[in-house]
């Protein structure tokens, strides 16, 4: 009925001034850094990644032009950039070390 749709809405609105408070926002963080929660949220990731679903739509949405766009602008931030270089110079290094061992 329209007068539970106009209930269902207030509360929606309600709940989501309540959400944007800094307490709660720092209760909701401190909630999420909890061990057995990361883990829950990382068992029920894995499970989804391998539906078929899913793959399709992480595939087709590598493929589309917005997301592309996206990470090119990501990787020319140059934090970013000197993050990329220090990683692959450490890279590098290793695999130098390892020759020289062999």
């Amino acid at each position: 009925c329209n007068e539970c749709k106009k209930k269902k809405k207030k509360k929606r609105k309600y709940q989501r001034e309540y959400n944007q408070r800094p307490e709660v926002k720092a209760k909701a963080r401190e909630y999420e850094q909890r061990p057995e929660v990361k883990e829950r949220r990382r068992e029920y990731q894995r499970k989804r990644a391998k539906l078929p679903k899913e793959r399709e739509r992480r595939r087709t949405r590598k493929l589309s032009p917005e997301y592309k766009e996206q990470q090119r602008k990501y990787r020319q931030r140059p934090e970013v950039k000197e993050r990329r270089r220090k990683q692959q110079r450490e890279r590098r290094q290793r695999k130098k070390k390892l020759r020289k061992e062999e």
